[in-house]
């Protein structure tokens, strides 16, 4: 998107936030398909189990986009 995921003054809130917080959906910024919107989201789930479980699972994913 051009743009970090979180900002702040300092390094260790930026570290706080990224630690506790999921980064705004890319579409927030730029202009894509809702699907691979919710792909991107998925990968930067905090929780390893809600991301997905292999390179297969997202190049499935990606080959339904285009």
């Amino acid at each position: 998107t051009g743009r970090d995921a979180f900002a702040g003054e300092k390094s260790t809130l930026i570290l706080i936030k990224q630690l506790k917080e999921l980064p705004p959906a890319p579409s927030t910024f730029a202009r894509m398909p809702p699907i691979l919107d919710k792909l991107v989201m998925r990968c930067l789930n905090k929780e390893p189990e809600k991301r997905p479980a292999a390179l297969s699972e997202v190049s499935r994913i990606f080959k339904e986009i285009i």
